[in-house]
């Protein structure tokens, strides 16, 4: 295509520049003085094309969400401006050096931008996120690169190129790449004089950038530059000694169990996860053009919650929420991610050795590697009898999409089977999809986009639900249907208008089986810390309960926590706090002893502070040191 054959172009030209920079003819020396200037323009365009995608992108987004466009665009530039011109001055003093290693060392940090500034913006047009260095380490766990079986994140890289501003951004990296090569292996020794000057050019903007006041805004790492976005990370402070032992004693608002009466119980539960599933694929939650029909139709025939929120952005977070009932923060510095959670399995409120008590067994079966970060070892230690991903000899030769996917369908097809094999009895079961993650692929059809995605699953879910009724399964038996967090995109229109802030969270909870039909839209406001607790009772009769746990069950005579909590993906170590009344959230921000809210709290509203307690204690505590008694 006329632009692909441009940028190529462009690229051998800008070959064609280093090769004459570094050329060892005597006749090419004094001329290099006169020519140098071409790569500077070159990097000039270059940082100018990043920056002005950024501006785009920043737009798109954040402008939107505050209903100011062009608002942050000064703030865009100032925040860039300085990380290039940082860099900028290390190039220009590698100009005074022969030493080609020497050079070469210098420019690295612009080189490295030249990777990782398009790689952020990719990110965010895509996922609307930033770049962050744990990221990077987690995504290359799964080692996958994945370009001619269409999986891994390579392609998800190439589908954010095509977009506008994803040209702009691989135009620019171009540009400062090559510029920056051009520069720093040229061989020849330029002007002294000119190098000094540019320096202190440099310098100005720098010293300019690090003093400007940029736009007070609530979001900041929407405009702060890839540096300091990676360098504001106070969440990952770790909490002192002292404030570790006060904690364990401020137990008020800890989760209780206690044995009650309840009549009838569930022999059966089912949790499925859908990946990504979000309040806006609904035309039932949101009122406009939805691609979950029939999920829509279940809920209005069974149960279903108008306003549920997930409790984290991942999908692990959205694991531990609904498994564990914490809150899924990001850990502080020397806490493996899911490290914390693994003592769980001995704690007199682990839910899962709370059914097994009751002779429950427990099932994951996951369409993606378990593997994946520890997924399914931290499965095991908190309790589940049976974990199994792709690798099961049922998706032998079946073609494979995301993170080793055979497809939502195969999964099913696949759980049925173990149904039929184990006629079971006393089951808790949790079902994970993968199909819908982004970039939205099909096994062995590739890229179908999200609305084609999320139809094949709304399918494959109907089938599931009436291959269920086939075997007797809700005579007895609890399904429930939840996304594990809102899809990684930008928030649309129509959800800014009508959730606010609340849109970041919101996804479907839909519940089929006994005591669900016909009940319709269950009121109050819901999370996914209130699942198990509200199976628990269904199942064993064992109430469960605290500040931040609701229990749904029985769908006639529900009881919503007092909090809602959502640990946010933008703004990394803020979570929201709504309370049951309140539309606009409080804003905890997480420092480690420093942990605090912003603004602080009204006189009216401290008694709200015991989820900053119990956030804490679930962020520096393991789980023994909890519940210890």
């Amino acid at each position: 295509r006329p632009k692909t054959r441009a940028i190529l172009g462009l690229m051998r030209l800008n070959f064609l520049s280093v090769t004459v920079a570094t050329m060892d003819s005597p006749r090419a020396a004094p001329r290099h003085s006169r020519t140098l200037l071409w790569p500077e323009i070159i990097l000039v365009l270059g940082m100018a094309l990043c920056v002005y995608a950024r501006i785009l992108e920043v737009r798109r987004t954040f402008g939107s969400y505050n209903g100011c466009i062009t608002c942050l665009d000064s703030s865009v530039i100032v925040s860039d401006a300085t990380m290039f011109a940082a860099a900028s001055a290390l190039l220009v003093v590698s100009g005074h050096f022969s030493s080609k290693p020497a050079r070469l060392l210098l420019a690295s940090p612009l080189l490295l931008l030249g990777l990782l500034v398009p790689a952020d913006l990719f990110l965010q047009i895509s996922l609307s996120q930033r770049l962050h260095l744990s990221d990077i380490e987690k995504f290359l766990q799964t080692g996958t690169i994945g370009l001619g079986d269409k999986t891994g994140f390579l392609p998800f890289f190439l589908e954010s190129i095509g977009k506008e501003t994803g040209k702009e951004a691989v135009l620019g990296a171009v540009l400062l790449l090559s510029g920056a090569l051009s520069f720093s292996l040229s061989r020849a020794a330029p002007n002294r004089r000119p190098l000094t000057l540019k320096l202190l050019v440099c310098l100005a903007v720098l010293s300019f950038g690090l003093g400007a006041e940029r736009r007070d805004y609530i979001i900041p790492e929407s405009y702060m530059n890839l540096i300091e976005t990676n360098l504001s990370r106070r969440f990952t402070v770790p909490y002192s000694t002292a404030y570790k032992n006060r904690l364990r004693a401020e137990t008020h608002g800890e989760m209780a169990c206690r044995p009650t009466d309840q009549g009838e119980k569930a022999e059966r539960i089912i949790v499925v996860i859908v990946e990504s599933l979000s309040r806006y694929h609904s035309q039932l939650l949101s009122g406009h053009a939805g691609v979950t029909p029939l999920l829509d139709k279940l809920a209005v025939q069974n149960a279903y919650f108008p306003d549920f929120f997930a409790n984290g952005f991942t999908t692990e977070g959205g694991l531990i929420a609904i498994l564990t009932g914490d809150t899924p923060t990001l850990l502080p510095k020397g806490v493996e991610r899911f490290s914390h959670f693994s003592s769980q399995k001995d704690s007199p409120t682990n839910p899962l050795e709370i059914l097994k008590r009751s002779g429950f067994s427990t099932q994951f079966f996951s369409a993606a590697d378990l593997s994946f970060l520890g997924t399914g070892s931290w499965l095991s230690a908190i309790g589940f009898d049976q974990t199994e991903g792709p690798e099961h000899p049922f998706y032998e030769n079946l073609p494979r999409g995301n993170f080793g996917d055979p497809g939502t369908e195969q999964l099913f097809k696949r759980y049925l089977q173990w149904y039929d094999e184990k006629s079971p009895r006393n089951t808790f079961s949790v079902i994970q999809t993968i199909g819908t993650h982004p970039p939205f692929l099909h096994p062995g059809v590739g890229q179908i986009g999200e609305q084609r995605v999320f139809e094949d699953t709304d399918n494959a879910l109907f089938h599931f639900v009436q291959g269920l009724e086939k075997r007797g399964f809700f005579d007895r038996g609890i399904l429930v249907v939840t996304g594990d967090h809102r899809t990684m995109s930008p928030l649309k229109d129509e959800e800014l208008r009508e959730l606010g802030k609340q849109a970041l969270a919101r996804i479907p909870a839909v519940v089929v089986g006994m005591g669900s039909k016909g009940v319709g839209a269950v009121p109050g406001r819901w999370q996914q810390t209130d699942i198990m607790p509200s199976l628990i009772y269904a199942a064993t009769g064992v109430d469960c309960s605290s500040p931040l746990h609701g229990r749904f069950w029985p769908l006639s005579a529900p009881h919503t926590a007092s909090y809602i909590t959502h640990s946010q993906g933008v703004q990394r170590g803020t979570v929201m706090v709504w309370n049951q009344e309140k539309d606009a959230p409080n804003l905890l921000k997480l420092a480690g002893d420093d942990t605090r809210w912003e603004p602080a709290l009204p006189a009216e509203e401290q008694v709200m502070d015991i989820v900053r307690i119990q956030i804490n204690r679930q962020r520096a505590l393991t789980w023994s040191e909890r519940l210890a008694r």
